[in-house]
């Protein structure tokens, strides 16, 4: 058995290559949204690293030096205010894409005042 489908289009003799133009412009924005994701990730990726490279430098420079206890709580107040931060715009840069996301973003972080 042999089945022959002829489609007519009828009014816009170029809808066919309109559509291709539509889906050609289509594909192009989904590639630009995944190489700004791409982008993103690795903007992360290196806040990430910045953040842990300067506490190991932090905490080599200050072995044994004898700081107070109340220098110590600033540094690390001031550390965990960088991972809030970190963990802040990872919730933002995901939020509505999963549903485990939370429903809040947490805040911004701002470090205290080196006296």
């Amino acid at each position: 058995m042999e089945l022959h489908l002829f489609i007519h289009v009828l009014g816009d003799p170029n809808l066919g290559e309109t559509l291709i133009t539509q889906g050609d412009l289509i594909m192009a924005k989904l590639q630009d949204i995944a190489d700004d994701i791409a982008a993103e990730k690795t903007v992360i990726e290196g806040i990430s690293t910045l953040i842990d490279g300067l506490e190991k430098q932090l905490a080599d420079a200050l072995a044994n030096s004898g700081i107070t206890p109340e220098v110590q709580a600033q540094i690390d107040s001031i550390f965990a205010g960088a991972e809030a931060n970190k963990a802040a715009l990872a919730a933002a840069l995901l939020k509505g894409t999963t549903p485990v996301v939370p429903t809040t973003v947490p805040p911004v972080v701002e470090p205290p005042p080196v006296p």
